[in-house]
């Protein structure tokens, strides 16, 4: 993830929360480093919340919020490939 004060990309921490506002902030920001002939179609925003819920990203309520929890990257990644067949 893009650390919100400018600081550069964060490490993948599996059982990390953050907001949904965080992580869409963080895939803007990473579908501007894609570099591919052709340019991939990117989620609407609107549509990131069960994108994420399908790649295995679990919701976690506060008092005050809905935090999203980051799954490992292999069970992100099996997520996806198992949605794409």
């Amino acid at each position: 993830m893009k650390h919100p004060d400018g600081g550069g990309w964060q490490e993948w921490v599996e059982g990390e929360s953050h907001s949904f506002a965080a992580l869409a902030a963080a895939y803007v920001e990473w579908q501007k480093t894609i570099k591919s002939r052709v340019a991939p179609q990117p989620t609407p925003i609107g549509n990131l919340g069960e994108a994420l819920k399908n790649a295995g990203f679990e919701t976690k309520r506060t008092a005050s919020e809905r935090r999203n929890i980051l799954p490992s990257p292999d069970a992100v990644i099996a997520a996806i490939w198992k949605s794409e067949t």
